[in-house]
This record gives C-alpha cells, sequence and structure tokens, in this order.
C-alpha cells in the first residue's frame, strides 16, 4: 500500500517588499562575503523546547529528548502517531485494537494494556494537559508548533505515569498579526485532506487563532467475511484559542478548546471479531469524540 498526495492551497498573510541589489556580479570579486552567506546557510535552526519546564535550547538541553518542528511534520506528512513513530527512533506505537493503543520508549510500554481507560507507562501531553487514557491517543496533528519525545523516567516533572518518558504535543499559538492558510490535498484511496487555520488581534491585548482539518480516506484491506473496508478513515478536528497579553506585564494565560471526531471500522490486524450476537459477528469498529480544554498561564521572571 502506497499513498500518494496532490496538493492546492493559498496563504493569506501581510503583503512584504524585498529591495535587492542591482549590484549582485560584485560578490564574484569578494569572496568573504559569499563565505560569510554560506555559513549563515548552514547555521543550524535554534529550536526551543520546554521538557524541564522553562525554554532552553535543544543542543544544550540535559535530557534524551527529539524535538520535530511544525515545518517538519507538515513535509513529512507526519499525520497521527503511527507516521511519528516511524519517523523517530527508540519510538514505536503497537496498536492491538482501535482503542488499545501502546506507545514505548526505549522498550518501556505497557504489555498488553486492553483496557482503554487504564493509565500508560508513556504519558501524553497535549499544550501541558495530560492525556490519561490511551483511547485519547487517536488524534490528528494538525497547525503544530512542535512534538517532543522525552526519554526515561519524567516524574519529577511531569507526574507519576510517565515511567518510560513522555510525548508532549505544543500547538501553535495565536499571533497579533494577522494572516491565514488553507490547503486541500488529494490523493489515491480516495484520500481528501483540507485544513487551514486563521489568527490575528482581537484587541490591543488579545489574540485568537481558529485551526481546522478534516481527513478522509477508504479503507487499505477488505473484509471478505463481513464485505467491508478496514483502516478506513473518517477524522474531524478543529481547535478554538485566545492568548491574552497585557502590555509591560510578563504575564500571559492562553485559552484552548480542542475537539476531535473520529470513525474507522478497524484494522485490518484484528483477525478475531469484537463480539458476536445473534449468531452473527461483527469486527472491531471505532468511533471515539474527545473534548479537551486548557487554560494555561505563564509568568515570566524577570533576570536581576
Amino acid at each position: 500500500m502506497k499513498r500518494q498526495y496532490f496538493d492546492t492551497g493559498f496563504v493569506v498573510k501581510p503583503l512584504s517588499v524585498t529591495v535587492a541589489s542591482v549590484g549582485l556580479f560584485f560578490l564574484a570579486a569578494m569572496p568573504g562575503a559569499v563565505q560569510a552567506q554560506n555559513e549563515d546557510t548552514l547555521a543550524l535552526e535554534e529550536v526551543l523546547v520546554t521538557a524541564q519546564r522553562r525554554e532552553e535550547n535543544l543542543q544544550t538541553t540535559p535530557v534524551a529528548i527529539t524535538a520535530v518542528t511544525g515545518q517538519t511534520i507538515e513535509k513529512n506528512r507526519i499525520f497521527d502517531m503511527f507516521d511519528l513513530a516511524n519517523s523517530t527512533p527508540s519510538f514505536s506505537l503497537t496498536s492491538n485494537t482501535p482503542l488499545d493503543l501502546e506507545m514505548n520508549i526505549r522498550g518501556v510500554t505497557n504489555t498488553r494494556l486492553d483496557a482503554p481507560t487504564a493509565d500508560p507507562s508513556v504519558g501524553l501531553f497535549i499544550d501541558d494537559v495530560y492525556i490519561g487514557r490511551t483511547g485519547g491517543m487517536n488524534v490528528d496533528f494538525y497547525d503544530i508548533e512542535r512534538i517532543e519525545i522525552i526519554r526515561g523516567p519524567q516524574g519529577v516533572l511531569l507526574g507519576k505515569n510517565v515511567v518510560g518518558g513522555a510525548l508532549s504535543v505544543f500547538s501553535k499559538r495565536p499571533e497579533f498579526e494577522k494572516s491565514g492558510q488553507a490547503m486541500i490535498s488529494l490523493g489515491n484511496y480516495s484520500s481528501i485532506l483540507v485544513n487551514g487555520y486563521v489568527t490575528g488581534a482581537l484587541s490591543d491585548t488579545v489574540a485568537g487563532r481558529f485551526s481546522f482539518q478534516s481527513r478522509t480516506h477508504d479503507g487499505y484491506s477488505h473484509d471478505i467475511l463481513n464485505d467491508r473496508e478496514l483502516s478506513n478513515l473518517n477524522s474531524r478536528q478543529f481547535r478554538g484559542q485566545l492568548s491574552f497579553e497585557p502590555k509591560d506585564s510578563n504575564f500571559t494565560a492562553r485559552l484552548v478548546l480542542d475537539y476531535n471526531d473520529d470513525s474507522t471500522n478497524g484494522h485490518s490486524s484484528v483477525a478475531i471479531p469484537s463480539y458476536c450476537a445473534d449468531r452473527k459477528c461483527y469486527p472491531s469498529a471505532q468511533r471515539s469524540t474527545d473534548h479537551e480544554i486548557a487554560l494555561n498561564s505563564d509568568y515570566l521572571i524577570p533576570d536581576h
């Protein structure tokens, strides 16, 4: 099975004009300027992480951590946990049933944690809010700032249920500068992907952001016993945010409202039907609806 996509979309942002010098041919006689330009081009991108509850450079953080930026997520088409596990070292995901997901970091996981309401050994945090049930891992990644995969026990900073490590997902924050984007992607298996966002200032101290995504595709497998498709997907998500940033103050607050609605007929790896009734057996199907509300506040302690 090979997925193929074809993208089209538009971006709405404030117009910017760049004035270039017409004397570019003089650079041929200035090797120092060319060398300085190449050094700037080859400079490493600074990635800030908050694995230790404060902003730090990824290169200097004394923690075993992998950070995936939002640009990398869009470029590599990392839509969900499975795509992330396939592109991240020492991190894997096992799916026994549609609601029985097991995250593995360095081999640490819950062995056969069949109850979707059980606490996993690898914690999942979305915008600093702990998702304590494995059924809540069926989320798509859209309008993401970064994802941090933290290896090893993190009970001091993140809580007792983070024995094997943690996965922290951070959505993009509202901006006071108006901008927006929309994209439509088509692919095989009748795949349709629609996502986008709009953000801007609502007042001098309040900014808002609204993001959405819809992802559907036909099944990659066919259940010949029950004559139905498997591994199909019908997913809808949206996220609304409000950010309060008073002027001349180190205090900030952000309110996040998330909504996810996913439905599928189940995975093709499930060979045994989930239940039987009236002399008929039915394969495992999944319908999950998640509502999440987060209120985060920060205060920057000034240096003395």
